[in-house]
């Protein structure tokens, strides 16, 4: 037994150095690249990596338990990786933090800046924000406001963040920090002290400590978790509801809209779901799934079970927290009213279904008198001079069309950002 487990840890360890694209056979990369990702997941079978933080000689400075998709980097061989996990904890690992640093508004001794971030979360974000303005030369009065509805993130952030708190007073070098505990999608400008934003991030992505903590539901490898799923645990719906009480139909349109499953996969799972009644825990949900989707596709790595349970899962969570209703109020009324002109807005997203609402809002959102329209650009005419001819004004001017994805050496030390794209608009003068 020793002998198989030596041979397995020692073909584990030179398939995580050999470069994938270098395999032909998509079915193969598509197995060493689940192996590695098991590799990250139990912290090189040690339960705990440690990083060197940029600047010291130390070993110990930040530690990952086992869970977190964070490989281990000797910055001696690559100093460049070390530098995406600066602001990594055990809590969260913010994605594509120096491309958002970039989009930040100058700041100046006279100058007065809000910055709003939105899912604040383990305060990843907020922290390089605040580090980035408090070591400016010239730097005014910038006050960054951390916006999340779970109770865990906010006790996180508050420690994490204690430096800027000073109970909302200014905290050091002009930069302060201040924590608001509500659904972005009822933020208005009253929260922000009756001030417009200068800058408002958005990371729609769940946080690895939810993804970790087996008590949320969120992951499908913790198979005695409960089924709950809930962002805010003061909501009713969990996913147990939905998959013990609701019609088989809906669970499949569920599975199809929000998941991105194919139509007769999706039935074969709702259907699996509602014979397998009741389901208490993730495990059984995996169980429900597992018994009409196979393990391995011949066709394709996406018809497995491990892909098809991830879309279920992201389903049922997008379900239970009413992503897309939040996602759609938040650019018809939040944004455009807590933005001010000339505000620039940066949002993160991780799957498709989000994407298409940040793209189709940012491109197709007008104001016309006091309502917010969606006008497609072929719709739109031009007038004599060139210029837009259209009863209304265009809310938001893209500044990355096309979005940005996370470069290849942040996806080595962070494996969950591979998905991740950020845009990136202007408010107008709507």
């Amino acid at each position: 037994m020793n002998l198989v487990i030596t041979l397995f840890l020692s073909f584990t360890a030179s398939i995580m150095s050999f470069p994938l694209n270098h395999i032909r056979c998509r079915q193969c990369r598509s197995l060493i690249s689940t192996l590695t990702t098991r590799y990250d997941c139990l912290g090189g079978f040690n339960g705990v990596m440690s990083f060197n933080n940029p600047g010291t000689d130390g070993q110990l400075t930040r530690n990952y338990s086992g869970g977190s998709k964070l490989r281990a980097i000797n910055s001696s061989q690559d100093p460049s990786s070390s530098s995406y996990l600066s602001y990594a904890t055990q809590y969260h690992a913010p994605v594509m933090v120096n491309k958002i640093l970039s989009y930040l508004p100058p700041s100046s001794p006279t100058s007065t800046l809000r910055i709003v971030d939105l899912t604040c979360g383990g305060g990843g974000h907020s922290e390089a924000i605040l580090r980035h303005y408090t070591q400016s030369c010239e730097v005014g009065e910038v006050v960054v406001y951390g916006v999340d509805q779970d109770d865990d993130s906010g006790r996180t952030t508050g420690r994490r963040l204690q430096e800027w708190s000073n109970n909302g007073d200014r905290g050091s070098a002009g930069v302060a920090f201040k924590s608001i505990c509500k659904n972005f999608g009822d933020l208005t400008t009253d929260d922000l002290d009756g001030y417009k934003a200068d800058f408002v991030l958005g990371d729609f992505g769940v946080s690895s400590h939810q993804i970790d903590e087996e008590g949320r539901g969120f992951s499908y490898s913790k198979e005695e978790a409960p089924l709950d799923m809930r962002m805010d645990r003061g909501r009713e719906l969990t996913a147990a509801v939905i998959c013990n009480s609701w019609e088989q139909e809906v669970i499949r349109k569920i599975l199809v809209d929000l998941g991105d499953e194919e139509w007769k996969v999706a039935g074969k799972i709702a259907a699996s779901i509602v014979e397998s009644r009741p389901l208490e825990t993730t495990g059984d949900l995996c169980e429900a799934i597992g018994k009409v989707v196979p393990k391995w596709s011949k066709r394709s790595p996406r018809k497995g079970v491990l892909k098809t349970t991830s879309r279920a899962f992201q389903a049922l969570r997008v379900a239970v927290n009413d992503e897309v209703g939040v996602l759609n109020s938040l650019f018809s009324s939040v944004l455009p009213t807590i933005t001010k002109e000339g505000g620039v807005v940066a949002v993160l997203t991780y799957q498709s279904m989000e994407d298409r609402i940040v793209k189709t809002a940012f491109q197709r959102h007008w104001r016309r008198g006091g309502n917010i329209v969606e006008i497609r650009k072929e719709d739109v005419g031009k007038d004599i001079y060139g210029n837009d001819d259209v009863d209304g004004v265009k809310i938001w001017d893209v500044v990355n069309r096309g979005g940005e994805k996370s470069d290849k050496k942040e996806i080595e030390v962070n494996t969950r950002a591979r998905s991740a794209r950020l845009r990136v608009a202007k408010r107008s003068g709507a």
